[in-house]
C-alpha cells in the first residue's frame, strides 16, 4: 500500500492494496476512497441582543474541518444554571437556521 503525505483537507484519496507470499502477488483490492479533514475549529462564543419582544443568538461559523455543517447544538440554560430549556425557534437542523447563523427566541 502507498501511503501519501501532504494529505489536504477536502481531497478524496484513493487506496487499494494486494498480498505477497511464496504462492506469488494476489490481485488489488477494490479501490476504497476516503476524504481527507481536519480538526473543525472550536467555535467562538455567541452573540446575544435583544430585540423587541425577542432574544437573537447570533454566531459566526467555525472552520469546519473541509466538510459541510449540518446541524447545530443550540443549548439555552434556564434561569436555574443546571437545566437546558427546548424551544422549536432554535433547531438546530433547521436549514435556514444554519445557512443564516442566527436564530430568535421568544421572550
Amino acid at each position: 500500500m502507498t501511503v501519501t503525505t501532504g494529505v489536504l483537507g477536502g481531497k478524496s484519496y484513493g487506496f487499494r492494496y494486494r498480498a505477497k507470499n511464496r504462492q506469488g502477488i494476489g490481485a488489488y483490492s477494490d479501490t476504497a476512497y476516503f476524504k481527507a479533514v481536519n480538526v473543525p475549529d472550536q467555535m467562538v462564543p455567541a452573540i446575544i441582543s435583544e430585540t423587541g419582544v425577542n432574544v437573537r443568538i447570533e454566531w459566526i461559523a467555525p472552520n469546519s474541518g473541509s466538510l459541510p455543517i449540518v446541524s447545530y447544538l443550540i443549548e439555552i440554560m434556564t434561569a436555574d444554571g443546571e437545566n437546558y430549556a427546548e424551544t422549536s425557534s432554535c433547531n438546530g437542523t433547521d436549514s435556514y437556521i444554519i445557512t443564516n447563523m442566527f436564530c430568535t427566541v421568544p421572550m
